[in-house]
């Protein structure tokens, strides 16, 4: 069917745009959870340049809890989407009578586990999340032990 190989194709290129919209709110969503990490503990930060913390240590310190954060997100999103994905390929999904670009779906769609999408896409969340995290690392490095105390009161 030539018209199941056009549907086929936009579900492709909708992925890709999906894609890059979700990981935009994971970006914005690991910087607001580093950043509410990072206010919480202010005074500790400012404490620790005190006493002669470089700065990349401190960027250090915020990178390090970027991955911990990374790695325990894609090994609960990996076993969540295991788990799913093995469930609904045995279920199906229906979406029989809906129809689309003049093709109306008559059976139900059964979704394939394949073993590059639990490798690929945490290794780029694994990277995304590391980007994300040099914001507010360089926001920590640049903080001035004064005023970090300061702002904690």
């Amino acid at each position: 069917m030539s018209q199941l190989t056009v549907v086929l194709e936009m579900t492709r290129y909708s992925k890709y745009i999906m894609g890059v919209i979700l990981f935009g709110v994971v970006v914005f969503g690991i910087i607001n959870t580093l950043f509410m990490s990072l206010y919480e503990r202010m005074f500790e930060f400012g404490v620790l340049r005190a006493v002669g913390t470089r700065p990349f240590g401190m960027a250090r310190v915020i990178l390090f809890e970027a991955g911990a954060l990374a790695i325990v997100s894609i090994g609960l999103g990996t076993i969540l989407g295991f788990v799913l994905t093995g469930v609904l390929a045995h279920v199906g999904i229906d979406y029989t009578g809906i129809e689309m670009m003049g093709v109306t779906m008559q059976e139900f769609i059964y979704p394939v586990l394949e073993v590059q999408q639990f490798i690929i896409y945490p290794i780029w969340v694994f990277i995304f999340t590391l980007i994300a995290g040099l914001y507010p690392a360089r926001h920590v490095a640049k903080m001035a032990p004064v005023d970090a105390m300061r702002r904690s009161f």
